[in-house]
């Protein structure tokens, strides 16, 4: 018994391999288009950035307290930063909370042998205030007993970092075009179309900080008024180390300055 062997026609292999052939070829033809498209691009990066005016003073500070015996710091403690809490809540301060209690055994060190001298106890409390009145808000919860002011700083108001950043975006997009219709104009040749955008973000300097320190302690209002003038600017932030111990009272300037909105977009641009 014979089998027979299917016979192809003629046409339909033709028809078979022209069809083949004109796939391969589109899909050779797209690699060199993208191919085109991607060397004959341009890419810049333009940058944005927008400053915004501080409008509230976030503060830190509190009392410590050495003496003898523990019961001893423990009672004066509770009592100052208690006065300086209700001082605060009545001067009508936002988002007061207590971030730190402590209470520490001190020791002197005589030739390698430590010796108990007594107990330090302390507390620090955060809250926020207008700029305008945190110096004479420091300055009253120093004469109600608060003896550190560990750190001030500075922050905008979040409607205005909002907008800042919308306004740092468009600066930065604008800054990008400008930058590549810079460059296309030199190689005298035009641009036909963006192909990519990539928004690096819009990210918000730290807030303007002012530490203070001083190793001694002063009585007197003008002494300590000008012990304690603090300026800062929308370029430069004074930075003190460590802790500031107070005795006695005053009022001090505190000048708050801004905080910087900034933005980066990436485009690719086809030429």
């Amino acid at each position: 018994m014979k089998i027979r062997q299917p016979c192809l026609n003629s046409q339909y292999v033709f028809f078979i391999a022209a069809l083949l052939f004109g796939c391969l070829d589109f899909g050779f033809s797209n690699l060199a288009i993208a191919q085109e498209t991607l060397l004959r691009t341009l890419v810049v990066t333009g940058r944005g950035t927008e400053d915004v005016a501080t409008t509230t003073a976030q503060i830190q500070l509190g009392v410590e307290v050495q003496g003898k015996t523990p019961q001893t710091v423990q009672s004066e403690v509770i009592q100052r930063s208690n006065a300086v809490v209700r001082l605060l809540r009545s001067r009508g301060v936002k988002k007061l909370i207590t971030t730190a209690v402590s209470l520490n055994p001190t020791y002197q060190n005589n030739k390698g042998t430590q010796t108990l001298t007594g107990y330090t106890a302390g507390t620090m409390v955060s809250f926020q205030v207008e700029s305008a009145k945190a110096g004479a808000i420091v300055s009253a919860a120093v004469d109600a007993g608060a003896s550190r002011i560990s750190e001030v700083s500075f922050i905008a108001d979040e409607n205005a970092i909002s907008q800042a950043r919308k306004t740092a975006l468009r600066e930065a997009t604008d800054d990008a075009q400008m930058q590549a219709d810079v460059v296309l104009k030199a190689l005298g040749i035009g641009s036909r179309e963006v192909v990519s955008v990539r928004v690096d973000g819009a990210y918000i300097s730290n807030p303007e900080i002012v530490r203070l320190n001083m190793n001694q302690s002063f009585a007197g209002r003008d002494t300590l008024a000008n012990a304690l003038e603090v300026r800062t600017s929308a370029l430069e932030t004074q930075q003190f180390a460590t802790t500031t111990k107070l005795v006695g009272e005053s009022i001090f300037e505190v000048a708050s300055g801004n905080q910087s909105v900034n933005a980066a977009v990436t485009l690719q641009i086809r030429y």
